[in-house]
């Protein structure tokens, strides 16, 4: 389902999907957005949302609450299938 990623001489199995498509307690990096549609994209990268930066999703129910850096985001799951995560096996 994933493809292998070396990080530090170790083999990690990377995981790529929607964060509506994740679980409670999944970590990973933020690859990119499923969306075209600029006012939507401009929209996430407003709220400090980048491919790149690391995420954790805290919460499915009755929102989706995930969090970047020190900030917890709350959205609806129409935006969380629009966030693309690459998750890792390490979960904690």
């Amino acid at each position: 389902m994933g493809r292998l990623r070396k990080r530090k001489g170790n083999a990690v199995a990377a995981e790529h999907k929607s964060l509506a498509d994740s679980h409670v307690g999944d970590r990973g990096q933020i690859s990119g957005f499923s969306t075209y549609e600029p006012k939507k994209i401009r929209k996430l990268m407003s709220l400090g949302i980048y491919p790149g930066l690391l995420i954790r999703l805290l919460q499915v129910f009755p929102a989706y609450v995930f969090q970047v850096g020190f900030t917890q985001f709350a959205v609806d799951r129409e935006i969380a299938q629009e966030i693309q995560v690459t998750l890792t096996a390490d979960r904690p």
